[in-house]
């Protein structure tokens, strides 16, 4: 990956320096938002499932979707089967063909850029951080009996956090964003600040939802990628995602909105949902309609500032804008003798 990613580095520079018109950045944009001078916001656009988990950080020995501690309602393997509201297993409802089950609330994201462990002597940022940000599982999971006569059997019965004990994360550089950009063949004009929204929405033409799709996405990005066709569709997704977390450094931790990002991870990638770790490769079939190739309400937290760490204070504050959403959700409406006939005069039209 490091070779990858120096050729990169390396084609990039020379691009740049034959330009002579330097990039401009700017935070003016219509849906760009100050929250108390600690982040931007970046809200009110789509951005679709599949593109989401390009940038998520999956660890390549388990498959185990990775995060930063981000979000404060943890994912819980057990709601990944079922729902407590309607009873029905999350894969089946993506299944169901033209279904909305995942555009019923918005996603919240910020990107970060992955960094070495290795390298923190040489990154002042994080050289001054006691304690830099850690990047763990989006869940806690069940280690897969693999019939070890050294571990004890209540290894298996104990709910596990994995923590990437080589890397660590750092807001998005100017550096890597531009990379970035490069790779994908746009230039990085007026754009708000690193927020990578850029990068989100340029996918919302490839949902990745069949083969013609897929395959015309390598096309017009001009991924040195080629398309298995002795393969699966979500076997290419896994490939790909493969490749993709090659090029560049950049991931995106989910401030809100896990539930749906790991299970649409699991279900692209090929993996059963509550599967104990390591995951093993499963074909789902899931249909060119479904639920996780709409687009979705988003939000991008970002950094304009480059002086800025992303630290302890930064983790907090975005935990404490996870959690009002999530009670935010919980509100109910009671119903009210208004309320109630209009569901009594919808229910006779329906049966009708």
């Amino acid at each position: 990956m490091t070779n990858i990613q120096n050729i990169i580095k390396k084609a990039y520079s020379e691009v740049r320096q034959s330009d002579q018109a330097p990039n401009k950045e700017s935070s003016n944009s219509s849906n760009a938002a100050s929250l108390d001078n600690m982040l931007q916001l970046e809200r009110n656009f789509n951005s679709l499932f599949p593109t989401i988990v390009w940038f998520l950080e999956h660890d390549p020995f388990t498959n185990i979707a990775m995060n930063l501690d981000v979000n404060f309602w943890k994912v819980k393997q057990d709601n990944l089967i079922s729902s407590e509201e309607t009873n029905m297993d999350i894969l089946n409802s993506i299944k169901q063909k033209d279904g909305n089950t995942f555009q019923n609330s918005e996603i919240h994201l910020l990107f970060y850029e992955k960094i070495a462990k290795s390298e923190l002597s040489s990154n002042e940022l994080l050289l001054t951080m006691e304690h830099p940000p850690k990047i763990s599982s989006m869940s806690d999971c069940l280690l897969k009996n693999i019939n070890q006569s050294n571990l004890d059997n209540l290894t298996y019965e104990v709910e596990i956090q994995l923590i990437s004990g080589d890397f660590t994360a750092q807001f998005v550089s100017v550096e890597q964003y531009e990379q970035l950009m490069f790779v994908l063949g746009q230039k990085q004009q007026n754009a708000p600040g690193r927020s990578c929204k850029e990068v989100l929405t340029l996918f919302n033409e490839f949902p990745t939802n069949t083969t013609h799709n897929f395959k015309d996405m390598l096309h017009r990005l001009q991924f040195p990628y080629i398309y298995d066709d002795k393969k699966t569709l979500p076997e290419n997704r896994r490939d790909f995602q493969d490749f993709f977390s090659c090029l560049t450094n950049i991931r995106c931790a989910v401030v809100e909105g896990g539930h749906h990002c790991k299970a649409a991870s699991r279900t692209l990638l090929g993996y059963q949902m509550g599967n104990s770790f390591p995951l093993a490769w499963f074909e789902i079939d899931i249909p060119d309609n479904s639920t996780l190739f709409k687009n979705n309400s988003t939000q991008v937290y970002y950094c304009h500032d480059d002086e800025r760490k992303l630290d302890g204070a930064v983790l907090k504050y975005l935990r404490g804008i996870s959690k009002s959403i999530g009670e935010h959700k919980k509100l109910i409406v009671p119903p009210t003798w208004h309320t109630f006939f209009d569901h009594v005069l919808v229910d006779i039209k329906v049966h009708e």
